[in-house]
């Protein structure tokens, strides 16, 4: 049903979280290949809107703007294992 909801609104992830007394619904959009702009509705905290950018494969930077004033700004690295003898894409952003 929500892959269903996502879809007719044209969406790359939909969301639905929070308690009875303070839902949240999130969707958000791939709007390059690197870059993901999402929108936050409801909660405690309000609206709120996050972009998040991966200049690398391995490495993605994420801003939260609230509607209150909040606002964040994370930088998440990590490493992926290989198994020995498996070759790896040196391209960036590939997967």
């Amino acid at each position: 049903m929500i892959g269903n909801l996502r879809e007719l609104a044209g969406l790359d992830r939909l969301s639905f979280g929070g308690q009875a007394s303070a839902v949240t619904i999130s969707g958000g959009r791939y709007i390059t290949d690197n870059v993901y702009l999402e929108v936050i509705g409801g909660g405690e905290g309000g609206a709120a809107v996050k972009v998040e950018w991966q200049p690398r494969r391995n490495i993605a930077v994420a801003s939260q703007f609230g509607g209150q004033g909040d606002t964040s700004l994370s930088i998440r690295w990590r490493r992926e294992s290989r198994a020995p003898g498996e070759q790896r894409d040196r391209r960036p952003n590939r997967r």
